[in-house]
Parts: structure tokens; sequence; C-alpha cells
């Protein structure tokens, strides 16, 4: 009985949370759709019954830029209140996804409709913006019914997959499902159920091999689905227990399910470890592994992927100078991938401090399709970027030019008690932000100057023939000696006047 009591208690540890909405991706939740955010202005905010309706609409959700290198693609992944869903990952592979209608890109409308197979109601709604960069999440919406505006609607069904598919690739910060086609499993004729079946997540292969490298911390379950008042990682909650499984390990106990879903998060760990190259191409899988009895029936890999947002800060160079300090030059980039034009642009970061933030330098401000200039503000450790001279940037037509994009370029020292050609000393800025119209958008990708050897990690720098600066004299203590002069000097006179 306590055995049991302990395997009771560790599943609901792992599967259970007041729901976070981390992945602000899940544009219907539990049956009701997205209205904007939160008065918080980090939650999605869910207010309107999709119900039992057949139909709904997307709001502030851009198509794929077509122009773009790798090309954009929408997938819209649903789980229907009956336990079947529809994921658009897999159909018509190569095309901008299953919702594009080339002149509704063109004329950039950024409204949807889809109407639902008679019958079935969604009750999850995820939607993934494959190499092109979130929706701004305070805009986008998913109302019941039709916008009469729009003329073009896409159907839904259902879709069939294979044993083991997932829902998009793995992107640090979002979630990725994986699903279960339990129709596909032996069902045991002793009792009638499936049984010693098993999900394991608990490896890498780099690409191009077949070797695992067994990790433990490369995915968790990640609670997204409501059930009985609680938020489970899986669905339909009692079709997984991960007490007493090994790690990596969730054991699959469905009853009548024909389909099971998993929600996983990648870690911090697993990208320090293995995540993409400093070009943002990935080394590595993760591998997933439906087990009977130990033993692999099917896998899927899904590699480790940089994030799709196309805001980005990167180390261009390292540079080491004769005094053994270096010199780190920064580059920060931003679109504008909203549908109206951006004024009042201003990015923001903080240096840890290992950084000599008075030997810090701006050095090239862009923006608009221009250079232009900029102004800089230190508060603390955190410096303010303010893009000057009234510059806007537009919104990214169809065909993609520099008049949607901006950024700024930088350097900064750092002191020789710090060796940089390790590795594991990180160049990671703290809290890159960008500022439109003074909404801030984190950056989330960062790329630093590093080669990838197999398991070595390379940091490339440059010996001599490289800027830096000594820091200057201390001007608080010079105004304050300054100061302390002046005052002697006063109290001498008078003194000397008393005395006469």
């Amino acid at each position: 009985m306590k055995t049991k009591l302990a395997i009771i208690i560790a599943f609901i540890s792992l599967c259970t949370s007041s729901y976070s909405q981390t992945d602000l991706q899940w544009l219907i939740w539990n049956g009701k759709g997205k209205n904007k955010l939160t008065a918080a202005g980090n939650l999605n905010n869910y207010e309107f019954s999709i119900g039992t309706s057949s139909k709904f609409n997307m709001q502030a959700v851009s198509l794929p830029d077509l122009n773009k290198s790798p090309r954009g693609r929408n997938d819209v992944f649903i789980i229907y209140a009956n336990g079947e869903h529809f994921n658009s990952r897999y159909l018509n592979p190569g095309t901008p996804g299953f919702f594009y209608n080339a002149a509704d890109a063109q004329n950039h409308v950024m409204t949807h409709n889809f109407v639902v197979s008679t019958g079935m109601q969604v009750n999850y709604l995820y939607l993934t913006n494959r190499y092109e960069g979130d929706d701004p999440p305070e805009k986008v919406m998913v109302p019941q019914g039709y916008a009469s505006v729009i003329t073009t609607s896409y159907p839904i069904d259902k879709t069939y997959p294979n044993i083991l598919s997932s829902d998009h690739d793995i992107v640090l910060g979002k979630d990725i499902t994986i699903i279960i086609n339990y129709d596909s499993l032996d069902i045991d004729p002793s009792t009638g159920s499936i049984t010693n079946y098993a999900l394991t997540f608990n490896g890498v292969q780099a690409i191009g091999s077949t070797t695992l490298v067994t990790d433990n911390d490369v995915l968790r379950p990640e609670p997204a689905f409501s059930t009985g008042g609680n938020v489970y990682s899986s669905l339909p909650s009692s079709t997984i227990r991960t007490g007493g499984a090994p790690a990596g390990t969730v054991m699959l106990t469905p009853s009548h399910e024909h389909f099971g879903y998993i929600n996983f998060k990648p870690t911090q760990q697993a990208y320090q470890r293995y995540g993409p190259d400093a070009n943002g191409e990935p080394r590595y899988k993760a591998v997933f592994a439906i087990t009977k009895n130990g033993q692999a029936v099917r896998s899927i890999q899904e590699a480790l992927r940089a994030s799709h947002d196309p805001n980005f800060l990167r180390v261009d160079s390292v540079c080491q100078a004769t005094d053994q300090s270096y010199t780190v030059f920064y580059h920060l980039e931003f679109e504008n991938v909203s549908e109206t034009s951006a004024n009042n642009l201003k990015a923001q970061v903080t240096f840890p401090d290992m950084f000599d933030i008075r030997c810090f330098k701006d050095l090239n401000w862009f923006a608009g399709g221009a250079a232009c200039t900029g102004r800089v503000h230190f508060t603390s450790r955190t410096v303010t970027f303010e893009f000057l001279g009234n510059q806007a940037i537009s919104r990214c037509p169809e065909e993609f030019t520099d008049v949607c994009k901006g950024y700024v370029n930088f350097r900064i020292k750092v002191s020789s008690g710090h060796p940089l050609i390790s590795p594991e000393t990180s160049l990671k800025l703290t809290d890159p932000t960008v500022f439109f119209d003074d909404k801030p958008f984190p950056l989330e990708r960062f790329f630093d100057a590093l080669e990838y050897k197999g398991f070595d990690r390379i940091r490339t720098i440059h010996i001599g023939n490289c800027e830096f600066c000594s820091p200057g004299p201390c001007i608080p203590c010079i105004l304050a000696g300054i100061a302390a002069v002046i005052i002697a000097s006063l109290l001498f006179a008078w003194r000397r006047r008393r005395r006469t």
C-alpha cells in the first residue's frame, strides 16, 4: 500500500501544476480561444468559448514570407474533445502550410477562417510559426465563428498518424507534443489491454550518426492539459505513469483510448550540451522511442533547433590584447513582423560582472533601410540603445527588404581574469530585449563565436591588432578629491583670517 501511495504521489508531483502558459502558442486551451494577453501581460487570456461551434477564426497571424530561407510555414495541431486530433505538420511537405493563400499573403491578410468537421469539438490548438517568428502575443485572438470580411476558409478534419509522431521539432522555450497511436500497439490477449509498453526520451544522436548518447536531462514532461481541475503533461491523464519508471521513461497505461498525447519541454542544459551551432544549424536530434519489455518498437528523432524568432544577439568576434584582456564585438538585430510600422525603437542588454562597462563603445546603427544615429544610456550595468532621427521600421513586405530590419553593433572589454578561450565562459548577455513603441520583445536567440568538433566546442580568439581600451580614471574619485582640496583651502584661509 505504501509503495502504491508513493507511486501516486510521484505521478501527481511530476504531472500536475497550475497552468502557467509559458508557451503562448497554445491558442485554444480547454475549449476556449485566446483573447490577447492577461492584464499581467505575460499569459494567454482564454475567454472565447469555442464549444461545439464548427467555425472559428485566427486574428493577427501572419502568413509565411516565401522569400526567406529557410522557407516559413504555419502548422496547426488540434486535439478534439473525443480524443482524436488534426496535425498539419505532415501534410503537403515543402509548402507554406495547410492554410496559405497567395493573394492573402500579398495583401498581408492576417485573419483566417477555419471550419471543423461536423460534431468535432476543439479542446486544444497549438500554432507553430516555423522559421518566421511568433506573431505578437498581445494581438493574437481566436474567437468563435467566421470573420465576415475574409472570404477564404480552411477545412479541418482528422489525421491518422503512425505509431509515433509529434506536432513540430524542438525549440528552446517551446512545448513539443508527442502523439501515440494506441490502435497500432499489440493488445495482450491474457488481459485484453495494452501492457509492458513505454515511451523513452533519454538520449540524443548527433546529426548523421546512429549512436545514442544517453542523457536523462534533455526533455521533461510539461503540464499542458486540464483534467478535473488539475493540469497534466499527458492527455488523457491516466495514459502514462512516471512513478517507478526509469529516468527518461514513462510507462504507457491506456485503457480504451485510440490516441495518447504527452507534452514535453527541452531543458536549458540540453541546449548547452547539444544546441545548434554558431550559425543556428542543428547538431543533435532528441530520440523518442516506443518500447515493449525494453525493446524498441518504433522511434522518431527531432532536431534541437534554434528559436524561430528573427530577433537575435550574436558575438561577431573576440580578440585578445597584449595585456591579456579581451574585447568582444556584438551584433544585436531585430525585424518587425507585425502588421504595422514600428517607431520609438530601443534595445537593451545587461552586462554580467565580468564585463568592464567603463570600456564600452557603440559602433554602428541601422534602422528602416538606412544607417542612423543613436544614444546610449547606462543604468547600473544595463545599457539602453535609443535609435534617433524618428527612424521607423516598416512591416516586412512580401519581398523581404532592409526597411523592416534594425541593428546596433557594439564592443565591450572583458578583464584578463576571465579566460574566454574556454567555451564554458559564457558570453551571453542578460535579458536582451528590443522595444517597438515601448513594447518589450525578448530576444531568445543567441549565437556565440563557437566552432563545434564532435563533442568539443572551440571559441575562436584573434590575438593582437584588435581594439581595446584602458579604463579611464575614476571621475567621481577625482571630483571628490578636488572638492576635498577646495574645502581644505577654504578652511585654511578661514583659520588664517581668524588669527589676524
